[in-house]
């Protein structure tokens, strides 16, 4: 049998003001109606270096 696997590497900011934590709303999936930290994948890695200049 062939083994496969899924990698997946996760790219997350931290970005404070007064005291404050940035932080979004998860509208869907298994985190839905929770919150998180900006990110996205490794793919989208060089947006999250432009987007923080």
């Amino acid at each position: 049998m062939k083994e496969s696997f899924h990698c997946h590497i996760g790219v997350y900011g931290i970005c404070t003001k007064e005291n404050s934590l940035l932080v979004i709303a998860k509208g869907k999936g298994p985190y839905a109606n929770r919150y998180n930290l900006p990110g996205g994948s490794e793919h989208s890695f060089p947006f999250v270096l432009r987007g923080k200049r």
